[in-house]
């Protein structure tokens, strides 16, 4: 009998330890940034024009993009921040961030950063 217990209790270690295994390797939205471009506005302000396309193959539920305006020095004048809800597999999304400071005439870089998340099935 407790070798019966034994091997249960193994098997649904097995289990469970399998069952947490695949439901972290869940389909992640990816995102890629097809193209940028940082362009100046004929008031003198910055804005990067970016398009986003979902290489994954599960819906991003929710994609952000966040944009971080640098001076010459590198020292961070600003960031802005855009998003767009139920982006699919292979559609693409182009939009315009601005840098809203009022040093934006002295944006020389900026960053780009995505982030994305799928529905976890909840609520």
């Amino acid at each position: 009998m407790k070798t019966k217990i034994i091997a249960f209790v193994i098997v649904l270690s097995v289990i469970i330890i399998v069952g947490v295994s695949c439901a972290g390797s869940a389909h992640v939205p990816q995102l890629t940034v097809v193209s940028q471009e940082l362009t100046k506005t004929s008031s003198g302000g910055a804005v990067v024009k970016v398009t986003i396309k979902n290489t994954g193959t599960t819906t991003a539920q929710l994609a952000e993009v966040k944009v971080t305006f640098y001076d010459a020095a590198k020292s961070v004048i600003s960031t802005s921040r855009d998003s767009v809800m139920n982006l699919a597999p292979g559609a693409t999304w182009d939009f315009q961030i601005p840098c809203l400071d009022p040093r934006a005439s002295q944006v020389k870089s900026y960053e780009i950063n995505v982030t994305a998340s799928s529905s976890s099935g909840g609520l």
